[in-house]
């Protein structure tokens, strides 16, 4: 039954785009994920998100020029950059830049690449793509901005998008027929738990036309909830519990040896 909701999820989404239910719409474009929850199981090794939506015009409307820009964003958290630098023969931090808002996950994909899409003005402001993110944290920062600035911000996407947390692809969303579009997101083994906001953007001829928001909830799911919630709500009782255990183990340990 579980494997039927997406698939009905999605047929019902079909025909609400292709009926034009009104209630549903956000300047022009529909959009729904196949799933909003995704588990995190001690087997999880990363995830796809499907993103399908329609873009609201009439049927003999020209779609010539239109293009879909798609972010999906984590939750933020604090974050201190700091570069490494060799003193006297010993490799110590510098004082380093505190990024207020940074977000733990960050993708945006698109039916082709950002520069072609919108000018450079137009994605720094909305903050889309991984210029427009760092425009869009530098906005946020509580340290004064400098000319290094920029160095730390560019080292913070750099890492982050090697553990694939950070990631641009410029052919994850395509028109599968007329005004439909589908966008794939890719979700490392290493995402971070909590809310995303998945953001839907249209551009025609170079100008955003249309946009929708929708939500996404990545959670531990199953055994694995169950310890990282008591380790979280109730501290006291989950180091008492690690006490045991690690007693019990340590006594089993002691048995095996003895016998030997």
């Amino acid at each position: 039954m579980q494997r039927l909701i997406p698939t009905l999820t999605f047929f019902a989404f079909l025909v609400a785009a292709l009926f034009g239910v009104r209630a549903t719409l956000a300047q022009g474009v529909v959009a729904d994920l196949t799933t909003h929850d995704v588990a995190v199981t001690a087997d999880f090794t990363g995830a796809n998100v499907v993103l399908f939506g329609s873009i609201v015009a009439d049927a003999n409307e020209d779609t010539s020029g239109i293009d879909v820009v798609v972010e999906v964003i984590g939750p933020t958290q604090p974050v201190w950059v700091r570069q490494k630098f060799n003193a006297s023969g010993i490799w110590i931090n510098d004082e380093g830049l505190q990024v207020t808002r940074a977000p733990g996950y960050y993708a945006v994909v698109s039916t082709r690449p950002l520069e072609e899409i919108a000018p450079r003005e137009t994605l720094l402001r909305l903050g889309i793509g991984f210029e427009g993110l760092k425009a869009e944290i530098s906005r946020t920062m509580l340290t004064a901005r400098d000319e290094g600035t920029q160095e730390y911000l560019d080292a913070l996407v750099r890492v982050l998008a090697d553990k694939g947390l950070y990631v641009e692809n410029p052919d994850g969303a395509e028109f599968v027929g007329g005004h439909l579009f589908r966008a794939e997101i890719q979700l490392a083994t290493n995402v971070p738990l909590g809310s995303y906001d998945a953001l839907v953007y249209i551009f025609k001829d170079q100008e955003m036309t249309g946009q929708h928001q929708t939500q996404l909830n990545i959670e531990k799911a199953g055994f694995e909830r169950f310890i990282y919630t008591m380790a979280y709500e109730q501290p006291f009782l989950y180091g008492v519990l690690c006490v045991i255990v690690a007693g019990l183990a340590g006594l089993g340990a002691a048995y095996v040896l003895q016998r030997k």
